[in-house]
């Protein structure tokens, strides 16, 4: 897509190949709603925009748009006068974006006025053949208090959640994030560090971070008939599902259970609370 700003409006043109050619059904009251409500536009066609919107313009709107299968340049280039400035244009024809959740990834503990995510810093290097993942975290609180020209700005808010640690501290906990699922288990070791260095008694912790194999299957059981929680955070489709399925046959083979009951036991486990996950 090719496009131009002329004092911040849209005149632009878009090649056959893009997908904004390719969509024949874009309604004509998306088009007319960035054009007659939001810029100066001849009164002929903004008449003629909002007749095709309307009940009235129905049968019309059918023929003229869907059975001649146009799109939404092709609308648009009937209707020269109209030229919305461009972020109302993709605001109209473009879905809402909706929020996307980040794990808190510190503790209030260790700092009261921060919340750190971590995340992927995805780079593709010239001659390599595999892209370079590297793990960054950002601190929210370093952006300036004031707005400036100089950054960009979006709304943030935090969430409830029960993906949280046990209120009694001497629990041990089992963590399980591969990936940006390290998040969450940051901030898990912050709190639990903070309430050390306090004095606290505190069960056991064990991260695992990129391990496929069952070699700590003996001591994962002894923490569960300890009254281990069990957390897991990532991907959902495949990491988790092998997750799942590990715990089962760890439960099966350490318990000496048959399959029914060891199903029964995870089930449990997450009934009660004690096997967690925050996935996608």
């Amino acid at each position: 897509m090719v496009m131009k700003l002329d004092n911040k409006k849209l005149t632009g043109a878009y090649p056959q190949g893009d997908p904004l050619f390719l969509k024949p059904n874009v309604t004509a009251v998306q088009v007319s709603s960035v054009t007659c409500l939001s810029c100066p536009i001849d009164p002929s066609e903004a008449d003629r925009l909002r007749h095709l919107a309307s009940p009235a313009g129905k049968d019309e709107y059918s023929e003229w748009v869907i059975a001649a299968q146009r799109s939404l340049l092709e609308v648009m280039a009937e209707f020269p006068s109209a030229k919305p400035p461009i972020g109302v244009f993709f605001a109209a024809v473009a879905p809402r974006l909706q929020p996307r959740y980040y794990s808190i990834s510190s503790s209030p503990r260790s700092n009261t006025f921060v919340a750190v995510l971590t995340v992927w810093l995805f780079a593709v290097l010239v001659n390599r053949m595999a892209p370079t993942r590297i793990h960054v975290t950002c601190a929210l609180n370093s952006v300036p208090l004031e707005k400036s020209q100089d950054c960009s700005w979006a709304p943030i808010f935090v969430r409830q959640s029960n993906f949280k640690l046990p209120a009694d501290n001497a629990v041990p906990i089992i963590m399980i994030g591969p990936g940006t699922g390290l998040a969450p288990f940051r901030g898990f070791l912050q709190e639990r560090l903070a309430l050390k260095e306090g004095g606290a008694e505190l069960g056991f912790s064990l991260l695992f971070f990129g391990c496929r194999n069952r070699q700590m299957a003996s001591d994962i059981w002894s923490m569960i008939s300890q009254g281990a929680y069990i957390y897991v955070c990532g991907d959902a489709k495949g990491m988790a599902r092998d997750v799942h399925r590990t715990l089962h046959t760890i439960l099966q083979e350490q318990g000496s259970l048959d399959s029914s009951k060891a199903e029964s036991m995870v089930k449990n486990l997450q009934m009660t609370g004690r096997y967690m996950r925050d996935v996608w």
